[in-house]
């Protein structure tokens, strides 16, 4: 006689736990190595994006509850925007363009840049007077060497 495995399923509309809900966000988050997007979430995760944003009145509230970073930001702080720009000049070793936004080593697409600053150039020129110091010191002092 074969042996059988038997396997429990969730039945369709039975309340998940929120601790299991929390629990998949970072399973999800893990496995794909960066922001947990709502699409991302609905190809792997569990459960229905609409349960969890149910469940904790909002996808960021959601992803804030289960310690991840919230992937749509409005509003970045200068100092943030500024030391993505610096981490891509470091990678790249020159002058990042507009179209490295989109890849890594940025955790940053360039529409925060435009709200902000207008335009890259303008996100850019920013940056230099800052990591130059006319705002706050950053962090890199070979990008700085390679700017004066």
């Amino acid at each position: 006689m074969e042996e059988q495995s038997f396997t429990l399923k969730r039945v369709h509309g039975a309340p998940v736990p929120t601790d299991k809900l929390l629990a998949d966000l970072r399973q999800v988050a893990s496995s794909v190595g960066e922001i947990v997007t709502q699409r991302t979430y609905a190809e792997r995760g569990l459960f229905s994006v609409s349960t969890v944003e149910r469940r904790f009145g909002s996808w960021a509230r959601a992803l804030e509850a289960a310690g991840l970073s919230p992937g749509n930001i409005v509003d970045y702080p200068d100092e943030i925007l500024h030391e993505n720009i610096m981490r891509l000049w470091e990678h790249y070793g020159r002058q990042p363009r507009r179209a490295e936004l989109a890849q890594p080593p940025s955790k940053i697409s360039q529409s925060p840049y435009n709200r902000r600053f207008k335009s890259w150039g303008r996100a850019l020129e920013e940056f230099v007077a800052y990591a130059n110091g006319v705002g706050a010191p950053l962090p890199g002092e070979t990008v700085r060497r390679q700017m004066i």
